[in-house]
């Protein structure tokens, strides 16, 4: 007998959906203590870019949303940080217009200074297919 999908594509991609959708702004943190609220997400914001997202399917069986690779990002820790070199810890996506996490990701933990300049890697997040097999 073959496996059952459980959750189809169509219900997958409103989660996906989203992010596409709402995903206004990705912030790279530089705190060793995840932010938890939109207002955390800003306050720890050493750079920041407006993500390109796109939707397709994972080739082993389920979706994904590709988040673009963004280069020549101007890191700031002046700002939230007086200047301290901080470690790169997340990639945050947030809902600006609703002030909402839509998406966190993990960083390189790289040490960036004030005024250095970075490229982000595209990154994909995943949703498998979850099936039974009878």
């Amino acid at each position: 007998m073959a496996a059952i999908t459980l959750i189809p594509d169509e219900s997958l991609d409103l989660i996906l959906q989203d992010i596409i959708d709402n995903g206004e702004t990705a912030h790279l943190t530089g705190e060793v203590t995840p932010a938890t609220t939109y207002a955390q997400v800003v306050a720890m914001s050493i750079g920041s870019f407006a993500p390109t997202i796109t939707l397709s399917d994972l080739a082993a069986g389920g979706r994904k949303v590709r988040v673009s690779a963004e280069s020549g990002l101007v890191i700031d820790t002046t700002t939230n940080f007086a200047g301290a070199d901080k470690d790169f810890d997340q990639i945050v996506i947030v809902d600006d217009t609703n002030s909402k996490i839509k998406h966190v990701a993990i960083g390189t933990n790289e040490t960036l200074s004030d005024a250095q300049i970075v490229n982000v890697p595209q990154y994909d997040i995943n949703i498998k297919d979850m099936v039974v097999v009878p």
